[in-house]
């Protein structure tokens, strides 16, 4: 199903220009040329780590104050 919507844009002529050329090198409408653009600009980013499902545990209330021994390596989480 196609949905209809009109818009008021405000584009500089060079980029106006980009979108023009890019339409005539796909050789695809200039409508079907910004709805693609518009759609890449508007689609949410991978994450680049997988999102992991299991909640949050914060640190010991004792680790955020303490000092560690220089010789010590951190703890991991």
């Amino acid at each position: 199903m196609k949905t209809t919507l009109q818009a008021s844009i405000s584009i500089e002529p060079a980029a106006w220009n980009r979108v023009r050329m890019l339409a005539a090198r796909k050789r695809q409408p200039l409508p079907d040329v910004i709805g693609e653009l518009l759609n890449e600009a508007s689609a949410e980013p991978e994450l680049d780590v997988p999102k992991i499902d299991e909640l949050y545990e914060a640190p010991p209330l004792l680790r955020l104050f303490l000092n560690r021994h220089p010789e010590s390596r951190p703890h991991e989480d």
